[in-house]
């Protein structure tokens, strides 16, 4: 098993949307060698514990009219 630490690296939110940007740090990258993305699923929740956003593959999405804010990493050198 690979270590791979998640971090918020920049967040914007106003009355209208939200902007998350995640650091991925790989303890060991060289199993990276021949991936060319990496899928990242997420919940929003409010402050009031309520889902407001998400994007889980195997699950049909809360608003179907809704597309996801990004579906996966592209990764390049």
């Amino acid at each position: 098993m690979h270590e791979i630490r998640i971090t918020l690296d920049k967040h914007f939110s106003d009355a209208n949307k939200v902007r998350l940007s995640f650091q991925l740090v790989f303890e060991n990258p060289s199993f990276l060698k021949n991936v060319k993305e990496i899928p990242m699923d997420y919940q929003l929740k409010n402050g009031d514990d309520e889902y407001i956003d998400e994007f889980i593959p195997d699950t049909k999405l809360m608003n179907s009219d809704e597309r996801p804010i990004f579906q996966s990493l592209k990764l390049s050198n």
